[in-house]
This record gives structure tokens, sequence and C-alpha cells, in this order.
């Protein structure tokens, strides 16, 4: 059984010798620790500022990544005089102008019905199996086999085929004995029209199955008249007419044209410029809370964590200088951000004038994109390339966030010391058990000493007590 060492101390003494061993161990321990464990919290408080300002710059690349291609200017909108014949939208190609466009007629798809079955199921050719054939376009399809020889399974048998033309069983509820009917639907356009043959399996017709010789609806191409140029379409939408628009034609009316407006939409654009100066001074307040004073608050881990770090203050002197900097690639009487309208307060807080930003745009915006963007698409980050404001700034963006970049590298420095002063504490810890046991065996040698001497002085007294009681008999 383990013998409790400190714990026998005390017994000579009269001193609790334990807690005195533990004291002198604690006094020497606890401010180192206390040290250590206050860098430790400096650096994880650093990590997490680290982070912090990762996911302030990322949001500003995000907003210059709006700005940093010319597509991202070219949104537009289209509007149409009477919207009862087309309506329109847009895409990026879209470009500004006025067209005239006259719908004289709509695509449409073969509609043709055939037969009168008294149920789903009724037997045709007797129930023996049949062929039906398909021509569409003037252009044979192979002989679709029916081994279910009724009404339903005809429409099946077609529909499985998939050749182009799809079927449907109606029951038209006339009140007759032989409501149901199989109609037959093309595809769009005049390239859609068809005709159907049977065999009954000796080369004769199957009655049953004669289309009707008037059509439900015959097949036709979209006719449309775009700034006077004739246009046969197979479809009711036209999305090649005009470069970046597509039309659906609503109705046909022929001698009534119409007019389609294409406008450049600012909307966005202004949007995505002060989104852009938000994401700045955003950024901006982050860094500010970072390198201020640290909180009281002890669950705050940002406030404060990168006082004092010149990295910071170097990211935001470079920040700033991506907003106000002259373009790589000027244009006109564009050159930088203040241009159209960036402003700039006594506390560094940035603005755009709106009635700058509406000029820029409204007369200038073709120098407003050459500036921002270097009339650009999916251009690229490597080599040395002009790019513009927007594109400049995301390379130098992305050298500070990214894996190898300046952020990156201060943050993994931060976690190389916290294991660095974990190391010490582990240390510390074992030097600290080493001087308790040290103390322990200084202890127990006293503790031996003064028990040594205790128990001489009580036998010398006892000595001297039986020496006096025989002197006084």
């Amino acid at each position: 059984m383990a013998t409790d060492i400190i714990g026998a101390l005390g017994a000579g003494s009269g001193v609790d010798v334990k807690a005195l061993a533990t004291s002198l161990v604690d006094a020497e321990k606890v401010p180192r620790e206390a040290v250590i464990n206050n860098k430790i919290d400096d650096q994880s408080r650093k990590v997490s500022g680290y982070s912090a300002l990762m996911l302030s710059l990322r949001s500003v690349k995000t907003a210059f990544q709006n700005l940093n291609d010319k597509t991202d200017f070219s949104a537009a909108q289209a509007s149409v005089a009477n919207t009862a014949l087309l309506t329109a939208s847009t895409s990026s190609a879209a470009v500004p102008g006025r067209h005239t466009i006259e719908v004289r007629q709509l695509a449409s798809q073969q509609h043709s019905a055939m037969g009168s079955f008294a149920s789903a199921s009724t037997a045709l050719n007797n129930g023996s199996a049949l062929s039906v054939s398909l021509t569409i376009n003037s252009v044979a399809q192979s002989s679709i086999s029916v081994t279910t020889a009724t009404p339903q399974g005809v429409v099946d048998a077609i529909n499985a085929a998939d050749q182009g033309v799809t079927a449907q069983l109606l029951d038209t509820g006339d009140g007759s004995s032989n409501p149901f009917r199989i109609v037959l639907t093309g595809t769009m356009g005049a390239d859609g029209v068809f005709s159907l043959s049977s065999d009954d399996g000796s080369g004769s017709e199957v009655a049953e199955l004669a289309l009707d010789a008037s059509h439900l609806q015959t097949a036709t191409d979209a006719i449309v008249d775009v700034n006077g140029l004739r246009m046969y379409r197979s479809s009711n939408t036209v999305d090649d007419a005009i470069p970046g628009v597509y039309m659906d034609l609503q109705s046909a009316s022929i001698g009534s044209p119409t007019e389609l407006r294409v406008t450049r939409d600012t909307t966005t654009i202004k949007e995505n410029i002060k989104n852009l100066v938000s994401a700045y001074n955003l950024a901006i307040e982050d860094m500010d809370v970072l390198t201020g004073a640290r909180s009281e608050d002890e669950t705050d881990v940002y406030s404060g964590s990168l006082a004092r770090d010149s990295a910071v203050t170097r990211i935001k002197s470079q920040l700033r200088t991506m907003f106000m900097a002259d373009s790589t690639t000027p244009s006109g009487t564009m050159t930088a951000f203040r241009d159209i309208g960036l402003d700039i307060d006594q506390y560094g807080v940035m603005s755009i004038v709106d009635t700058t930003l509406d000029t820029a745009l409204n007369d200038s915006f073709d120098d407003v994109v050459t500036m921002f963007s270097a009339d650009t698409t999916n251009q690229t980050e490597v080599g040395d390339a002009s790019r513009g404001l927007a594109g400049d700034a995301l390379v130098l963006i992305n050298g500070l966030i990214d894996s190898r970049g300046t952020i990156a590298s201060q943050s993994s420095n931060a976690t190389a010391r916290i294991s660095e002063f974990e190391d010490q504490l582990a240390a510390l810890q074992i030097r600290m058990e080493s001087l308790l046991a040290r103390y322990t065996k200084q202890f127990a040698a006293m503790e031996s000493i003064v028990g040594q001497t205790n128990s001489m002085r009580d036998s010398l007294t006892s000595t001297f007590e039986g020496m006096m009681a025989t002197y006084t008999k």
C-alpha cells in the first residue's frame, strides 16, 4: 500500500508541512503558468482575429468580382409596346436599341384524330396484332408493332416508339356509344406535319385507324418581321433575331407592328458599386475593432486581438490604395473611382455621390466599363496585363488571403507559437512536480530530526523527573 509521505508530515513539528510544500511550489508555479497562459490566449485571439480579417477581405473581393468583367455592365431590359403580340427578355449580350416587330403567324403543331371506340379496350382487327406507320415531314419512319390490338394498345405503342408524334386516348363525353377517340400530336412547326397508315397483317388498312381528313390543327411555322426582315421559325420563341433578346410570340396581327425597345439597366450596376463601397467601410470598421482596445467581455475574442499588428496597418493602407489609385486602364474622363463619385470624409468613411455616378453612367458608360474591367471577359489573374481597377484589386486581395498569403502566414505563425507555449507549460509542470518531490523529501528529513529531538527531550524529561522524585523521598 502506498504511503502518503506528505500526509505523514507534521507529526513532529506541529506545522502543516503538506500545505507548506504545496504553497512553496504554487508560489513559483502559478505566476509562471499565468504568464504562459496569457501568451497562449493572446496568440489564440490573434488566430481568431486573422480569420475575421480574412472574412472581411473576402467580402471586398466578392464586391470587386461583380465589377470585374465587361458582362457585369451588360444588364439591359426590354419593353414591348403591345404585349398582346409578344413579350421579351434580355441576356447580357443585349445592346440598347429600338426594333419594329410584326407577328404575321404563330407556330403550331398538327393535331389529328382517328377512330371512334366504345372503350379503351375495344378489340381492333379482331384482336389480332397489327402495325402502324408514321410519315413525318415526308420521311417514312420504321413500322410500329401493336401487339395489344386495342385503342389503348395503339396509343401505348406509338408513345413507346418515340418517333416525334405523341398519342392520347380521350373520352369526348358526347353521349354516343363510341365516345373514345385517339388524338395524335406532332412537333411544333411546319416540319412536324405527319400522316399515319396501318396494316392488319395482310397488307390492308385497319379502318378504325384512318386519320380524319380534316386535321384538328395544322402544323405551321411562325412568321415574324424583324425590322423589315421576314423570318420563319418552328417555335414561338425567337432568340436569334436580335442579339441578346428573347421574344415569346403571343398572337399574330398582320399589318399591326409593335415596337420593342432595349434599354440599358444601370440599377444593378449602381447597386454593385455601392455594395463595393459598403464592403470597404465594413472591412475598415472590422480592422479598427481588431486593432483597438480589448473588450471587457470575456467571450469577445476579436476586439484588440490584432493590436499593434503592423501587418494589419499595411493591409489597411493597401485596401485604401485599391480604391483611391488611378486605374491601369483609364478611358476618356474616367481615370479613377473618384471620377464616378467616390468620396471620403475626414474619418476615412467612403461614400458615393449619386449625381456624379448617374452622370458618369449616362454620359461615359463605356469609359466606366473600361476603367473597371479593361473591357475584358473572363479575364485571367495570371500575368502582368492591365486588368482595370477591379481586376488589379482582385489580384492584390488574392495575394493577401490565399493559402500562402500574408494573413495565412501570420495565422500559421501564431498557431506555431501556441504549440511552443503549450510545450513550455508541459515542461513547467514537470519541473514543478520535481520541485514538490524535492520539498517533500527535505521536509520528511526535517520531520525525522524534529521527531528524534522530541523523543530525546521526552526521555530526558522523564529521567530528570525520576531523579527528582528519588531525592524528594
